[in-house]
């Protein structure tokens, strides 16, 4: 779990820069398309299906049967003739296809309704076009033909004459029966009793007619369609959702960099370092890591500051080539790479000069005949040097140290140029020649380090290899790859290099809180000491900051101790002061007593009279 969080954390520094791009990129982006979208009206009509909701005792069937007339004309709703007799009706701009794309249907079965949502750019012409499809739909109904509403109206008229009649006649009979008690004559009465039978049986007839008549009406038409509610002119815009294309577009984004950020990091098999690193890179033990250099070509090679993390971790190399040697103390280095561009020439200056100022008497070499470029970090021209003492092997004790090795302005440290390249450098570079080098180099020297070329690229690094006591393998961050560095380390095990072998990482930026350790040494705004402040009086007090710089200790220490007494300090305005003669006198006793003298002063420590009136001018 822990590797994996480490790699996790990894991953975030070196690909952080590309997640960000992933999400700020696509935001404006998605900002402005969706400003740039055009608006989108929606207009709806809504169609009864049957006449199942009319009549005071539906039938189920004829319900179901509704329904799946409404899935019908819901299709229908979309096919090319509707379309293209709604195009010529109202004139539209648009092909079958392109109208079909702008209509949706939806039925509603517990009610029998079905729906027709037009969406366009117009929000009058979306409603007319959402009611024309309606009409469409409407006129190829069965039931919804002229002749049957022309059938209906007949039915309709004909209920209310026979319900007229029927009022009128039961108006008759009881007109009639109102008039019975009053008749005395027997013939007049049998003449009204027989007209009152007749306009009953007149009413029976009516009424037999008029039920018929009304189950004809209330008769149910499963395939008919009817407006329900006509489609009106939308006043809003369809929402955008802009605030959600913008989240979907960052994530998306997010996700895409992160996917080719984790491909790269997988097929990538350049060499990488990280604080969290293992101490070993393959088979081969890492042996430390040099800083990254801002060094362009022909410039100047300067040693780092030696109270910075750069020289912090040149010593943490030397410390690992030394505990790895044991109680041997290696006496030849060899600095080679398995391809060009390492920087294994600035790897070797900066080594060398890492064991020198740990007091040792190092010559550097510069064994690349190829491309020499160690005598550019000097500043010095190339015009004597290994490749003319090799021509030359009886001169390798005469004028080595008296011509060819120079003296640099770092102590302790030598440099031996490479000389004009020669035409062959493997003739030159053998087994016996090096030896006899080396054996010079060591009679004045305690340690020699070798810049050879690229192991490659050329033979005679093998050579070198064996009789060297290290061998480091410099890799670049980032650029040099592990199965080649792997790949040099085996070759020159295989051509009996029998030295100890290891990896140096090349151009490591030194950030973050794993080298903060090294930071507070540096203080590069540190205060001038005793730059007093002067009192109304001439008198000059000095505050916190110089007293703590004075003392070596940090600030809180100096407070503390001035709430102790332990220093002859007042407090004005929040601040602790010292006088300058008073303080001075104490630093030059604790000087001259040693630190014991410390634990008497806390007694004697009292702040100077003289100096507690000080003006405000103290206190700023």
């Amino acid at each position: 779990m822990n590797n994996s969080r480490h790699w996790a954390l990894d991953f975030l520094q070196r690909w952080w820069w590309l997640l960000v791009l992933g999400i700020v990129i696509p935001m404006p982006l998605s900002i402005y398309l969706v400003m740039r979208q055009t608006d989108y009206y929606q207009a709806r009509t809504t169609l009864m299906v049957g006449t199942s909701l009319q009549n005071p005792d539906p039938d189920t069937r004829m319900i179901s049967l509704s329904n799946y007339l409404a899935t019908a004309y819901a299709r229908l709703a979309t096919e090319r003739p509707v379309l293209e007799e709604v195009i010529d009706e109202l004139g539209l701009p648009y092909s079958p296809a392109q109208l079909k794309g702008a209509v949706s249907t939806q039925v509603y079965r517990d009610a029998g309704l079905l729906e027709i949502t037009v969406v366009d750019t117009d929000p009058q012409r979306a409603a007319d076009i959402a009611n024309a499809l309606a009409q469409a739909l409407i006129a190829r109904a069965p039931g919804s033909r002229e002749e049957y509403q022309q059938q209906q109206q007949f039915i309709e008229q004909q209920l209310a004459k026979l319900e007229a009649r029927i009022q009128e006649t039961e108006e008759e009979i009881n007109r009639l029966r109102d008039q019975l008690p009053t008749i005395t004559s027997a013939a007049e009465l049998a003449e009204v009793q027989e007209r009152i039978k007749e306009l009953e049986a007149i009413r029976s007839d009516d009424r037999a007619n008029y039920a018929s008549l009304l189950d004809l009406y209330r008769t149910q038409m499963p395939n008919t369609l009817s407006l329900f509610e006509a489609a009106v002119p939308p006043s809003r815009p369809i929402p955008k959702h802009g605030w959600q294309l913008v989240l979907a577009a960052s994530v998306l984004g997010l996700a895409l960099t992160a996917g080719v950020a984790y491909l790269i990091d997988v097929l990538d098999d350049s060499l990488r370092w990280s604080p969290s690193a293992t101490a070993r890179v393959g088979g081969l033990p890492l042996f430390g890591i040099i800083s990254h250099q801002p060094i362009k070509a022909g410039e100047e090679v300067h040693p780092p500051d030696p109270l910075s993390p750069a020289a912090e971790a040149l010593r943490s190399l030397r410390a690992h080539i030394l505990l790895h040697c044991g109680a041997v103390q290696p006496q030849v280095l060899l600095v080679t790479s398995a391809s060009p561009r390492a920087g294994k020439s600035v790897a070797a200056h900066l080594i060398a000069w890492a064991f020198a100022i740990g007091g040792k008497r190092v010559v550097l070499v510069d064994t690349d005949l190829r491309h020499p470029v160690l005598h550019e970090h000097f500043q010095m021209p190339n015009l004597f040097g290994l490749s003319d003492l090799l021509q030359r092997p009886q001169s390798l004790g005469e004028a080595l140290w008296s011509r060819a090795i120079v003296r640099t302005d770092e102590a302790n440290l030598y440099f031996l140029p490479a000389g004009r390249p020669p035409l062959d450098p493997t003739l030159w570079l053998t087994r016996h020649t090096i030896r006899m080098l080396i054996t010079a180099l060591l009679e004045q020297a305690d340690m020699v380090v070798f810049d050879s070329p690229p192991e490659g690229i050329a033979p005679e690094v093998t050579e070198m290899a064996s009789l060297a006591d290290v061998i480091l393998l410099v890799g670049r961050q980032g650029r040099t790859s592990t199965h080649r560095l792997l790949q040099s380390g085996e070759r020159l095990r295989l051509h009996r290099a029998e030295g100890i072998f290891g990896v140096v990482v090349n151009d490591v930026r030194l950030r973050g809180r794993a080298y903060a350790y090294c930071l507070p040494y540096r203080q590069p705004k540190r205060h001038i000491f005793f730059k007093p402040v002067l009192t109304s009086e001439g008198k000059g007090v000095i505050g916190v900051a110089e007293m703590a710089e004075a003392l070596g200790v940090s600030r809180s220490t100096v407070r503390r101790w001035c709430r102790e007494g332990r220093l002859p300090a007042f407090r004005k305005r929040m601040r602790w002061w010292c006088g300058e003669e008073t303080f001075q006198r104490l630093l030059q006793r604790w000087r001259e007593e040693g630190y014991h003298a410390m634990e008497g002063a806390s007694a004697s420590a009292r702040p100077s009279e003289d100096l507690e009136g000080d003006d405000d001018r103290a206190s700023a």
